[in-house]
């Protein structure tokens, strides 16, 4: 039987291939950290796990491996947004 702390959240960010690849990294290497930290606090029950799909057919796959994994409880998906008139 699953308990509580079985569970899982994934936390995705999906990358915007607008930007140049430093920027990429960096959003992903933040995110990861968030999740980290995030699990480090102790203050959920379940984990964190960073996820980060690279093509619309891994999103489509990640979503659909989310859907049938009994372990994951949820999705928290990152949004961000960059204003290339200031880079």
């Amino acid at each position: 039987m699953i308990q509580l702390n079985d569970y899982q959240f994934w936390f995705v960010v999906v990358n915007q291939f607008l930007y140049r690849n430093e920027v990429l990294e960096t959003v992903a290497r933040r995110t990861e950290e968030m999740a980290a930290k995030r699990n480090e606090a102790g203050t959920l029950p379940c984990l964190v796990i960073y996820k980060a799909p690279k093509t619309n057919n891994e999103i489509t796959e990640l979503l659909r491996t989310a859907n049938y994994d009994i372990k994951c409880a949820g999705i928290i998906t990152r949004c961000y947004t960059f204003s290339p008139s200031k880079m």
